[in-house]
């Protein structure tokens, strides 16, 4: 483990080259998002870290020559680097997500690595340690991914509309992804990548507007779950978008049908994990 950088201002962020990783996905409106935090940066495996008296962050970019390895790998590091650690939220930007590889989608690819390293790692019941996350295609060429972590254990939340994603059936890949809905450490919850997805399904092919509406339902009825009917605000909102020229109507949709207000609003421009869905919503929501 090498110190790298003594009591830095490390920063991560959506949309930007920092001093630690560009996740290369766009920032369409509004500001680029993700962590600053003041620490040592620490070497383990291939992530850097920084650990704070109450906090771990960390991100990676790894060049990728199969995907499934790669990612396999990546949580591999992940998890020996945060022993004595919860984790809380993991953001992935895979490239060219949608791609067919030898007739293998990149994302199922990717799903399937990360599957493995966790059963691997926490046996059979990894999906107790499984926390948010999102997964959006990147225009870069590696594997990118960052976290946040901490002591306090958390709780992890599933959507009573949807099939927890770590229990799909195999029409959706070999291998599950590895995520929960939302998890909950303290007073804030974190949101995973949410989309217009009932059970295990997509609704709404091909109906941006339908799109919008239903991942809203889903937002709504996850926070409900999460917050136990707790009064609160979201922090962050950000919205990605598979076209950059829907950005109006889907901006609009959402200042419409979106109730509870928010803080930061960002839109970005990445695809999505299944072909199908032009829209995918995540938000870090605050219980008063």
């Amino acid at each position: 483990m090498a110190e790298l950088e003594q009591g830095a201002l490390w920063s991560v962020r959506l949309g930007e080259v920092s001093n630690a990783v560009s996740s290369g996905v766009p920032v369409l409106s509004g500001e680029a998002v993700g962590f600053a935090v003041s620490g040592t940066v620490m070497q383990r495996g291939r992530w850097r870290m920084v650990e704070t008296e109450t906090g771990i962050f960390g991100c990676v970019e790894a060049p990728v020559s199969g995907l499934a390895e790669t990612a396999a790998d990546v949580y591999r590091d992940l998890f020996l680097g945060t022993s004595g650690w919860h984790l809380y939220r993991i953001w992935n930007f895979v490239p060219a997500i949608n791609r067919e590889v030898g007739g293998f989608e990149n994302y199922r690819a990717f799903c399937l690595g990360r599957h493995e390293a966790f059963r691997e790692h926490f046996g059979e019941n990894s999906v107790r340690f499984m926390p948010a996350a999102s997964a959006v295609g990147t225009e870069g060429a590696s594997l990118v991914a960052w976290f946040v972590g901490g002591k306090t254990p958390p709780r992890h939340v599933e959507n009573p509309d949807q099939v927890p994603a770590y229990s799909y059936p195999e029409i959706h890949g070999p291998r599950p992804p590895s995520f929960s809905r939302a998890t909950v450490t303290g007073r804030r919850v974190y949101v995973a990548g949410t989309s217009s997805i009932r059970g295990h399904e997509t609704v709404a092919r091909g109906n941006l507007a339908a799109q919008v509406g239903v991942t809203l339902e889903n937002l709504e009825r996850v926070l409900d779950e999460a917050a136990l009917g707790c009064a609160g605000e979201v922090q962050e909102m950000n919205v990605y978008l598979r076209r950059a020229g829907d950005f109006s109507t889907v901006e609009a949709l959402v200042q419409e049908k979106w109730r509870r207000g928010c803080g930061k609003l960002t839109f970005l421009r990445a695809d999505i994990c299944r072909s199908e869905l032009d829209v995918e919503i995540e938000t870090v929501f605050c219980v008063s």
